[in-house]
């Protein structure tokens, strides 16, 4: 199957991680003399899954330098996470109109490997939903990368964060385009929110009320088809970069 990457948006100048993009995407952000892109790419590139590789947010001249294939076909950044993802599919489906799943992943999880590539999508079959979620509990990061500095969401008797890396039907964009553009219109904004998930169900989070089963069973209500959310034993997955302790902290992880 095919791969796209969101690498794009800007990090501005009062950010903390703005000393390490220097006015660059965060995605090009150097640990240990290359970029997360790259790691991200060699991973993808290594995996048995993965044919095409998209990059969505970045051009050639944006990644000039890079030890990258000429192979990977680069997408402008549309302006938003949603019109990403639509534009990166489109593509995808122009160029082979037979695709019926493909992986999409964030460009700042360095520790991805090609054997977590590969162990998650055997975790996805039968390939049979819209979508492939997938968390991973505050308990198996901190032992993996203690200090990880991740924000958890607490639930019914466990604490998660999201993964990086989603595997999806193709058609997924046109399931509910009104439901994509208000989930990311409403991530901020919480009566905006408790109109796209239903005030019961917003009511059941804030007081940790909510299970896996819960999302995973109103997230198929909301899209119009089954989705599917993975407890997952990667915690490469959820190890993406927001702060710069993380990046200090993933220096030190891919030296050992």
């Amino acid at each position: 199957m095919d791969c796209i990457i969101t690498a794009g948006g800007s990090v501005a100048e009062d950010d903390p991680l703005f000393p390490y993009t220097k006015g660059k995407p965060k995605a090009l952000i150097e640990i240990n003399g290359l970029t997360m892109l790259e790691y991200v790419v060699r991973a993808l590139e290594g995996s048995s899954f993965v044919d095409a590789i998209y990059i969505v947010g970045l051009d050639e001249d944006d990644v000039s330098g890079l030890a990258l294939s000429p192979d990977i076909t680069y997408i402008a950044d549309c302006g938003g996470l949603v019109a990403n993802l639509s534009a990166g599919l489109n593509r995808l489906r122009a160029d082979n109109p037979k695709a019926e799943t493909a992986l999409l992943s964030s460009a700042d999880i360095p520790l991805l490997t090609p054997e977590v590539v590969n162990a998650y999508v055997e975790d996805c079959r039968p390939f049979d939903c819209v979508a492939y979620y997938n968390v991973v509990t505050r308990e198996l990061i901190e032992r993996s990368f203690p200090g990880s500095g991740r924000t958890f969401v607490k639930l019914r008797g466990l604490a998660v964060a999201g993964g990086d890396m989603t595997l999806v039907q193709t058609r997924i964009m046109q399931t509910n385009d009104e439901f994509w553009e208000a989930l990311v219109s409403g991530r901020k904004h919480a009566w905006r929110l408790a109109r796209i998930v239903g005030l019961r169900t917003l009511l059941k989070f804030l007081v940790r009320r909510l299970s896996l089963s819960d999302i995973e069973q109103h997230a198929s209500r909301l899209v119009g088809a089954p989705v599917r959310l993975l407890n997952s034993p990667y915690p490469e997955l959820a190890m993406d970069v927001d702060k710069p302790a993380q990046v200090e902290l993933l220096r030190q992880v891919l030296v050992r």
